[in-house]
């Protein structure tokens, strides 16, 4: 099970990079929040830093920052699907 863990993620690692894509988590409710390195990498942030959710805020375009921020808002009111397009 360890090695075919390790292997999925060597193959997700890699389709992040050849893709040019990063992934993020959040604990919603908390504070604790993942960037995978090609995400830093993406918001031009260097990886020394620990990973906050108001890096992402301040990243949205601000055309669309707004409107993000209000279905943020929602979203953690009701729990409802998260489905957003936006520019960062």
């Amino acid at each position: 099970a360890e090695t075919r863990l390790a292997t999925s993620e060597a193959h997700l690692t890699l389709a992040h990079h050849a893709a040019n894509l990063g992934a993020w988590d959040w604990k919603v409710g908390t504070e604790e929040v993942y960037w995978s390195p090609e995400y830093y990498a993406l918001h031009g942030i260097s990886p020394d830093k620990p990973p906050r959710q108001q890096y992402w805020l301040d990243s949205l375009h601000p055309d669309d920052a707004e409107r993000i921020k209000s279905r943020l808002a929602y979203f953690l009111e009701t729990s409802d699907g998260w489905h957003e397009e936006y520019r960062v």
